[in-house]
């Protein structure tokens, strides 16, 4: 049976460290040394054993990755003696044989293809929401090899399984837990992962079923993408159940509540008005907020607002036309000097976005109360309206009250950008006591 020894090299680089060395030995006469091309600093080598230092957070996530990447080529080499046969025992022949692994497990690098996945032709949107994705994927790794497989973890699109969601969707749901007891040392993301160096990165909070199920969705449309590439036979999310989404009825401003919005006397609070306005064309073309950032006036051809959705250019190039009302002609005029092409001054990411417009609806008054679902107990409960405003309430308010006019989702749809059939448009239909008093006197 192979064993494997761990030396040091006497010699250090520049930087005062020395490579990590192995000794493999097959037998009484066969023994053959391999380098690691992994340099630590020799006060941190004991007895074959790399000791990470108490209290250096950095240094010991480097020393952890150097032992995942040595465990690896002890792995491989283990498996090489394995299927090597013996009169095929030399150094020439087990080089040969770790390049071709070395190779097959890069092909196989989980974050490898997933940094492939995200250099296509995303929508800004999607993009962020892969990185996202992508980062706790990556603290996952982290924690599976600190503190359940000792080191010895590490995720490959070959070996993802139905046990790996099972222990990802664990994960997902104590996160927050999991970092507030001090376990786990995060090591740094890859390029393609990193935040803005300007972006602080909050402490993940308890999350929800919804949550969580819309993470794994996100890895299951990576899985889809290798499949369709020919990287992987099948997607280990086929079959899987999860947890069913739970969402409460839709709530949206009625016609009154948004004219009341746009109508209150906000001149005391410049900016809030500025940000009402923004809000309040939002209600009247229906667009999502990654669009709306991105109007310009170039987007504005006889009286009708056009454009591309950005959430779905990359599978369908289909122009939205919308008419502009009144309201929203007389805030695009309100401010055409806006600095440069845009249509409105949007000046801000999108949680201060919702923040103001939590603010908005509170001093004007709206503050009726709608039943909502708490994502993380699953459980009914009722709020008041500008507690839980968000951008996308803009949205849902120009589709439910276009709804309450007309009952022709396809006909909404062609406004909102939703397509055909849209799973996602049946949740923004409320259907309210006069929908369903209309239904009654049909047969009255």
């Amino acid at each position: 049976m192979a064993t494997i020894q761990r030396l040091l090299a006497k010699r250090t680089n520049p930087a005062g460290r020395s490579e990590v060395l192995l000794r493999l030995s097959l037998s009484k006469d066969v023994k053959l040394r391999f380098k690691t091309g992994v340099f630590i600093s020799p006060d941190r080598f004991k007895n074959g054993r790399l000791v990470p230092p108490r209290g250096a957070q950095r240094e010991a996530a480097e020393l952890r990755k150097a032992e995942d990447e040595i465990l690896s080529i002890e792995r491989r080499l283990v498996e090489i003696s394995e299927e090597l046969p013996r009169e095929r025992w030399t150094r020439v022949n087990f080089d040969k044989a770790l390049q071709n692994k070395a190779t097959g497990e890069a092909e196989s690098n989980f974050f490898t293809l997933y940094g492939r996945f995200l250099d296509r032709d995303l929508a800004a949107g999607s993009l962020k929401n892969f990185q996202c994705v992508g980062r706790k994927l990556h603290r996952f790794q982290d924690y599976m090899s600190q503190n359940v497989m000792r080191g010895g973890y590490v995720l490959s699109v070959l070996t993802f399984g139905r046990d790996t969601i099972e222990d990802l969707e664990d994960y997902l749901e104590r996160e927050k837990e999991i970092i507030d007891s001090g376990k786990v040392t995060f090591t740094d993301f890859p390029d393609f992962l990193k935040l803005r160096e300007d972006f602080h990165q909050p402490c993940p909070g308890v999350r929800g079923t919804n949550t969580i199920s819309k993470v794994l969705d996100t890895v299951s449309s990576f899985f889809n993408w290798l499949r369709r590439n020919d990287i992987v036979s099948r997607n280990p999310f086929d079959g899987y159940v999860r947890k069913r989404e739970q969402y409460g009825t839709p709530f949206y401003l009625t016609r009154e509540e948004r004219d009341l919005i746009a109508d209150y006397d906000l001149s005391d609070n410049p900016d809030l008005a500025m940000q009402r306005d923004v809000f309040i064309f939002q209600c009247h073309v229906g667009c999502r907020v990654s669009d709306l950032k991105a109007l310009k006036r170039s987007n504005v051809s006889g009286g009708f607002l056009e454009y591309i959705p950005q959430k779905t250019s990359n599978k369908r190039m289909k122009t939205v036309r919308v008419p502009l009302s009144k309201r929203a002609k007389a805030i695009m005029e309100r401010y055409k000097d806006c600095a440069g092409d845009r249509l409105l001054p949007f000046k801000m990411d999108d949680h201060r976005y919702n923040a103001l417009i939590k603010e908005i609806c509170r001093v004007c008054g709206i503050d009726r109360l709608v039943t909502v679902i708490n994502p993380k107990t699953g459980e009914s409960e009722h709020k008041p309206i500008y507690e839980v405003a968000t951008s996308h309430m803009a949205r849902r308010t120009f589709v439910g009250l276009l709804y309450k006019e007309v009952k022709d989702p396809n006909l909404i749809g062609a406004l909102s950008g939703h397509c055909e059939g849209s799973k996602a448009f049946a949740r923004y239909r409320d259907i309210d006591d006069d929908i369903r008093r209309e239904l009654v006197d049909l047969i009255d």
